[in-house]
């Protein structure tokens, strides 16, 4: 087991350093704190603003607005839920991976390069006798 000596100044480092570490989060929490549980609300909301919206602007606007920004299903005026949604996107990428399902490696003669090892693909790799 070794033994490490810790001199005064690697102290003094580590203190200050946790110090600045503790005035950070404190200062975050003073002042930043609120924004995750504000996003948190406008989030919330999305669903009723965008309800707002289509019955101010009008059904086809809507649909140009819903398509342009790619506006997720579950917005959409008798679109699907959140978790229908998501259960969709999942399936969208399992078929779009599908062709790697049945994929095998081809077989190595050194485990590690492919068929041939590289000393043999370029002089520069050859080793000297």
């Amino acid at each position: 087991m070794t033994h490490e000596v810790i001199t005064t100044q690697q102290l003094l480092h580590l203190r200050s350093a946790g110090e600045q570490i503790e005035k950070t989060h404190n200062r975050w929490k003073e002042c930043f704190s609120w924004y995750p549980i504000e996003q948190a609300e406008h989030y919330k909301r999305y669903g009723e603003i965008y309800k707002e919206t289509l019955a101010k602007y009008g059904e086809k606007k809507f649909d140009y607005y819903a398509k342009r920004i790619r506006l997720r299903k579950c917005y959409m005026d008798g679109g699907i839920s959140k978790e229908q949604e998501d259960e969709d996107i999942g399936k969208q990428l399992k078929d779009t991976m599908g062709h790697l399902e049945n994929y095998k490696p081809s077989l190595t003669t050194n485990g590690e390069y492919g068929l041939f090892k590289p000393n043999r693909l370029f002089d520069c790799f050859e080793f000297q006798k």
